[in-house]
């Protein structure tokens, strides 16, 4: 669904995926993550926003921490925010350390340090701007009804009165994930490894039985709000971060130029890959061509796995040097 890669930013806007397992169905929001700009600790602000901005459309979410890599100070404030966030909408949060595979005897110690600092800090948020059990009873007062009551009992005469079975069906769609905000904290945070697909089984197991009883909010079929185009071009991205450091993933801008099905049930995809200068050409052609070449091949790979046919994927680069 979304571009990983090692590079900060990889996400950049909010996107959609759905899995449909049995009779569950999960939503999920991935949302961009605290970025790191040139390794100067100054962490873009406006990522977090949009994190905060999915809380009140969601009923968990799922705080994923790289497990090895320390939190300086300005990484606790922005997490804090959004636990807050969290907290004020009743989302309760599980904590997800990844990339265990690469925690080892001498940094479990570390590990569990940042595990207590994060449900601290988390739970410190749910007890300060979490709602109250009598909070929705604030915006009302007490109102002395006898003087109406003689009115009322005329008024009675033009109102039917309605079943409480009526409402059932009602009820039953609008059903809550009601959890302690607390449960996936401390020693109860899921640990596992995505690029080992380590325990990943288990984080799906325990989300899915926490579905709640409602209708489903997409098709079966549905595994993204994105289209095919918007999904090629997401694996080409991918690609293009993993291969490069540094500044210049950020500075390719990928035009579609071409999609065009065959009658063999092949599809031809052209993509133009848009540089600042000729020196970027240079780079991201490689000698002889072989980075592309190798980009492209491991693009056009997982794009046949995820349209089910045959690739013919042209990339070519171009520059906006005016020169």
């Amino acid at each position: 669904v979304s571009a990983v890669s090692a590079k900060y930013n990889t996400t950049r806007d909010r996107v959609l995926g759905v899995l449909t397992q049995g009779d569950a169905q999960i939503a999920f929001y991935d949302t961009p993550g605290l970025v790191n700009l040139k390794d100067s600790h100054t962490y873009v602000r406006s990522l977090a926003i949009t994190a905060s901005e999915t809380m009140p459309s969601v009923d968990m979410s799922l705080l994923v921490v790289d497990a090895v890599k320390r939190l300086d100070d300005q990484a606790l404030e922005a997490l804090k925010n959004i636990a807050i966030s969290s907290a004020k909408e009743a989302a309760p949060i599980m904590l997800v350390m990844n990339k265990m595979d690469l925690v080892g005897p001498t940094e479990r110690p570390h590990v569990a340090k940042r595990v207590q600092v994060l449900s601290d800090m988390i739970e410190e948020a749910f007890t300060t701007y979490g709602p109250k059990e009598d909070d929705e009873f604030d915006e009302f007062d007490e109102v002395d009804n006898d003087e109406d009551d003689e009115d009322d009992d005329d008024d009675d005469d033009d109102y039917e009165e309605f079943d409480s079975d009526d409402f059932e069906d009602f009820e039953d769609d609008m059903s809550e994930l009601e959890l302690d905000p607390t449960k996936y904290l401390r020693d109860n945070c899921i640990k596992l490894s995505s690029f080992k697909d380590k325990d990943v089984a288990k984080l799906r197991k325990e989300l899915l039985a926490l579905a709640v009883d409602r209708p489903w909010m997409f098709h079966s079929r549905m595994k993204s709000d994105r289209s095919d185009l918007d999904l090629v071009t997401e694996i080409i991205r991918e690609k293009l971060y993993r291969r490069f450091n540094q500044e210049l993933p950020y500075q390719i801008e990928q035009e579609n130029r071409g999609w065009t099905p065959f009658s063999d049930k092949s599809l031809r995809i052209d993509q133009d890959l848009w540089v600042p200068s000729d020196r970027h050409v240079k780079t991201l052609l490689g000698t002889k061509g072989d980075t592309l070449r190798e980009i492209g091949t491991a693009a056009r790979k997982d794009i046949e796995k995820l349209l089910g046919r045959k690739i013919h994927l042209y990339l070519n680069i171009r520059s906006r040097d005016p020169r």
